[in-house]
């Protein structure tokens, strides 16, 4: 062990001599030997950890690893020991030295960093110790389900907080649960509000899916975190049909703007948000037509734009309501001239260019 830590501190200060290069330059073959070695030596650790009669001590070690003169950056070797302490969950110098390094150094405006990284494994481990205490061993498929959701029953929290070590206990047992009891957990699928889960649930399952957020109702799956957003995973008709029919039914002007944009991302979206181009709210009408802008950029939905504006001029609404459609279809037309004819005509009837 001494062996090893002596030769990471070497490799280290010579690795130390990248973090000082340009962006723009090439790094010597001093330092590009020196990472070589250092990825070399996370290999090695990783090896180690499989045979180690001590797995733990190993990896707390590894998280030891620094730059030099900054604790705060992740290394191969640190990021390798910290996994290693999330793997091993049961043994409490894992929580006990993942805690500790939360409380390390932090770099301002770095999302990934030592603290972030081991404040993620700590939530981890603290959601598999939840998750061994709420689900009894060897329990029955129907058995472990039922444990969940008495789980979430009593402590409502762990459904709706977003603290990071109650979102992991939360995805721990909603895996579970799905894993388990399939389809059958689709009504804690739709409120859990966890977007992998959601999304992942949604495209294998998509009539149970649409069948649960009709069952719940509009308001409610508006409410829930991500419940509506997540209908564009099924790539449903039915999921179109909808979102359209509560748009019909809705009457807040921020909730229409997001549904429209939700029929942009389901199948039939030209078609139907040239219908939408047409709706009476301008929360819709506006939406429809930055939709149709961004998705569609062509010369027929510059035509479509000035179209309904005459309409709604015809109808007596006045010009000043009608300056957003007015502006967008101006914008368009001035980045048509611009763009070559055939980079216009990539938009498809159903296949937007790009998301917004």
């Amino acid at each position: 062990m001494r062996t090893f830590i002596l030769v990471l501190a070497a490799v280290v200060a010579v690795a130390t001599v990248e973090r000082r290069v340009d962006a723009g330059a090439a790094p010597s073959q001093e330092v590009a030997k020196a990472l070589e070695q250092r990825k070399a030596m996370a290999a090695e650790f990783l090896e180690k950890v499989k045979t180690a009669k001590d797995p733990v001590a190993l990896a707390i070690e590894a998280t030891k690893d620094t730059f030099p003169g900054d604790e705060a950056s992740l290394t191969p070797l640190n990021t390798a020991g910290m996994k290693c302490l999330a793997e091993h969950w049961e043994d409490p110098r894992s929580e006990a030295t993942l805690l500790a390094l939360t409380k390390g150094p932090v770099m301002p405006d770095v999302s990934e960093q030592v603290a972030t990284r081991a404040a993620a494994c700590l939530a981890d481990v603290r959601a598999r110790k939840n998750l061994k205490n709420v689900i009894p061993a060897g329990g029955t498929p129907e058995a472990r389900v039922a444990a969940v959701r008495k789980a979430f029953e009593e402590h409502p929290k762990w459904l709706t907080s977003e603290e990071a070590a109650i979102v992991a206990t939360r995805t721990t047992l909603m895996k579970e649960a799905i894993a388990t009891g399939g389809v059958s957990v689709v009504d804690l699928v739709v409120q859990c509000g966890v977007w992998d889960i959601m999304s992942d649930f949604a495209k294998q399952h998509p009539e149970e899916y649409l069948a649960e957020v009709k069952k719940i109702g509009r308001r409610k799956a508006l409410a829930a975190p991500y419940c509506v957003d997540v209908l564009t995973s099924t790539h449903s008709e039915k999921a179109t049909a909808l979102v359209l029919e509560w748009i019909k039914e809705e009457s807040d002007g921020s909730l229409l703007r997001h549904l429209t944009s939700l029929v942009y991302r389901l199948p039939g979206a030209h078609e139907n948000l040239l219908a939408l181009l047409q709706d009476d709210r301008f929360p819709v009408c506006i939406a429809a037509a930055t939709y149709l802008q961004v998705g569609f950029p062509t010369e027929a939905t510059v035509a479509a734009i000035e179209a309904e504006i005459a309409r709604r001029k015809a109808a007596g609404v006045p010009e000043g309501k009608l300056q957003g459609l007015s502006n967008l279809a101006e914008e368009l037309r001035a980045l048509l001239k611009k763009t070559a004819p055939k980079a216009a005509a990539t938009a498809t009837a159903d296949q937007p260019k790009k998301q917004p």
